[in-house]
């Protein structure tokens, strides 16, 4: 019995998707059987039928009426003008079904049916110009399932959202007073059914709203980090107090600044605090100017397409775009990092340094301060660096022949055999190129040259 209840439910869904295929290429040409939709979704087939079978017979009603009003590009409906009222209310008394498939199987057409009378959206109370007046009918019985049941008040409320968003607006009190107490299930549906109400319905009260449901710390919560950041995106432009504005930047900067978060919820943070510097900046305190700025440049940063590739064009457009002489130091690091973005980003970067690397030998690079005080120095400091002009350097000047700059004198003398030119203190002391060229240059004493660390800064 279980299998071929099982086979039964497989042909369903394979018919239901053939279905839909055909509607969605035929939806011009189509005429849909409403009496015959009618019939099954009110029960009122003259043939008796098992429990099991009239069940599956009304989800399939449900599930063609959500088909026809989904692909047929707004052309069809599966109700005839004479039983239109009949139908919905057909479709509405589903809802007290105890079977979970069965009554959001309902919701999830009764969304969409709400969706075609209403195209702008659930009416006001005093709109008078609507001739439908289905959603009072629809709104009531929600009305009266929510002081029944928790659960599966919210059930259909989310299904009935899918299609038709707004519907959520006459319970958005009752959302948020429940928030707290739901499950992490529940919340993210809470949340979505936030997402698609008007939000300007709690006028002055949506901070102290949304400061109930403690959204800064779901901001911690990775299954509930991105719709509680598209809440308070949404909610931006509907918060007047400038110190509640303030008391996102850090949370949400937290947010977009650590290394663990999800590229599209980075995204989102990034809108917030773009949001705040673009039109609330001058009213911010000092250190959240700085906090919204430090994040814009970030912003560019992760996002490549915004910034040229060529290192001129990204200088000239990060001096014309994103300097302030408000923000001159925060400016300046930044700058820098955005202008080494491609080099640090390129594969190639990673290569090693040096061609030729000491690999059996114990070398080590040391960094060395320089020292340019004369007096100060003594035989526990470094030496004077090469390029000082000493007793040293102009001994090592003798040892060096050809033309050129210093350095490259001093690299000729490491590979050719010098002229015989002995010093002062030893004459019997020629170059010879076998010789370690450190015996000359104190290279482990002196300023470190520059092919010994990776860069100036």
């Amino acid at each position: 019995q279980q299998g071929a209840r099982n086979t039964t439910a497989k042909v369903l869904r394979l018919n239901l998707e053939l279905i839909q295929e055909l509607i969605s290429q035929w939806h011009d040409e189509l005429i849909v059987p409403a009496e015959l939709l009618f019939e099954m979704v009110s029960g009122n087939r003259k043939r008796v039928q098992t429990e099991e079978r009239s069940q599956l017979q009304l989800i399939a009603g449900l599930q063609l009426g959500t088909i026809v009003l989904t692909k047929g590009h707004g052309k069809l409906a599966p109700w005839m003008e004479s039983t239109k009222q009949e139908y919905l209310r057909a479709v509405l008394r589903c809802l007290d079904l105890p079977d979970s498939t069965s009554f959001k199987s309902a919701a999830l057409l009764l969304g969409h049916g709400l969706a075609h009378l209403y195209p702008e959206g659930l009416p006001e109370d005093e709109d008078e110009s609507v001739d439908e007046l289905f959603h009072i009918e629809c709104v009531a019985k929600l009305s009266a399932i929510q002081r029944e049941y928790d659960r599966k008040f919210a059930d259909i409320l989310y299904e009935i959202a899918k299609g038709f968003p707004s519907i959520a607006d006459p319970f958005l009190s009752v959302l948020s007073h429940r928030f707290p107490a739901a499950a992490v299930s529940e919340k993210r549906m809470y949340l979505e059914l936030l997402l698609g109400g008007r939000l300007e319905k709690f006028h002055d009260d949506l901070y102290r709203e949304l400061a109930s449901m403690e959204l800064m710390l779901l901001l911690r919560d990775n299954e509930l980090q991105l719709p509680t950041l598209h809440l308070l995106n949404r909610s931006l432009p509907l918060v007047r107090e400038m110190q509640h504005l303030q008391q996102l930047i850090e949370p949400v900067g937290s947010v977009a600044t650590e290394p663990a978060t999800r590229p599209e919820c980075r995204a989102v943070a990034y809108e917030i605090l773009i949001y705040i510097h673009e039109h609330h900046f001058a009213q911010l305190s000092e250190d959240c100017q700085h906090s919204v700025w430090r994040a814009r440049i970030l912003e560019y940063l992760t996002d490549s397409g915004k910034l040229p590739s060529d290192v001129k064009e990204r200088f000239l457009f990060l001096l014309s775009e994103l300097y302030d002489p408000t923000v001159e130091a925060e400016f300046l690091g930044s700058a820098v990092g955005l202008l080494l973005d491609p080099a640090i980003r390129c594969r190639e970067s990673k290569d090693r340094l040096f061609l030729h690397e000491y690999l059996n030998a114990d070398v080590k690079f040391n960094e060395y301060t320089i020292e340019t005080a004369a007096r100060q120095r003594h035989t526990m400091t470094l030496l004077t660096p090469m390029f000082a002009d000493t007793s040293q350097q102009r001994q090592l000047q003798s040892f060096i022949t050809g033309r050129g700059s210093q350095m490259e004198q001093l690299i000729r003398a490491t590979q050719f055999p010098g002229v015989d030119r002995p010093t002062q203190q030893d004459e019997a002391t020629h170059f010879e190129p076998t010789q370690d060229p450190a015996r000359f240059t104190k290279g482990h004493e002196t300023f470190a040259m520059p092919t010994q660390h990776t860069l100036m800064f």
